[in-house]
């Protein structure tokens, strides 16, 4: 298995048997031992000083803290330089370290409400002719296993994530 944690991580998929159709990032191909496989990307350490890694294939998390200061703004335009790097060589982050939230530096967390028929139906609402955006606080936003942070005096929260 490729992935042991498997949420709130970035996916860049590239496998073998669609690598013809989907094998490029920022125009050259991303290799791992010589075959397309799934970069995966993820934020770790303590609330507030995440630092960045990525999964290698054996499910290894891999620092990448000396490629970049972190996932987030213009580390995440500059993935071609990371596509470059040997994994081999990056250093392995000890077992089972907290997992952060997925991106860094968020400015604005924007959402879209009743984006398909299923999620109309199941709030008992007609599909939108036009979309429903609406913003949620950054604060909202968290690492998979952390613990979700309830307004005191809330009547009615959510169950969805975004």
């Amino acid at each position: 298995m490729l992935m042991k944690y498997s949420s709130m991580v970035l996916e860049f998929e590239r496998f073998q048997r669609c690598s013809q159709s989907y094998g490029l990032l920022v125009g050259r191909p991303l290799t791992f031992r010589k075959e397309y496989v799934a970069m995966k990307f993820l934020r770790y350490g303590d609330l507030g000083h995440e630092k960045p890694a990525l999964v290698d294939p054996e499910g290894g998390i891999r620092s990448l803290a000396e490629v970049c200061s972190d996932l987030g703004g213009s580390a995440l335009t500059e993935l071609d330089k990371i596509a470059e790097i040997d994994w081999e060589k990056l250093p392995l982050v000890a077992p089972s370290p907290r997992i952060g939230a997925c991106v860094a530096g968020v400015g604005k967390f924007i959402c879209i409400g009743l984006n398909f028929a299923d999620h109309a139906a199941e709030s008992g609402m007609e599909i939108p002719t036009e979309p429903i955006m609406f913003m949620k606080a950054t604060s909202a936003i968290c690492g998979p296993n952390d613990d979700v942070i309830i307004p005191r005096g809330s009547e009615k929260t959510d169950w969805e994530v975004e």
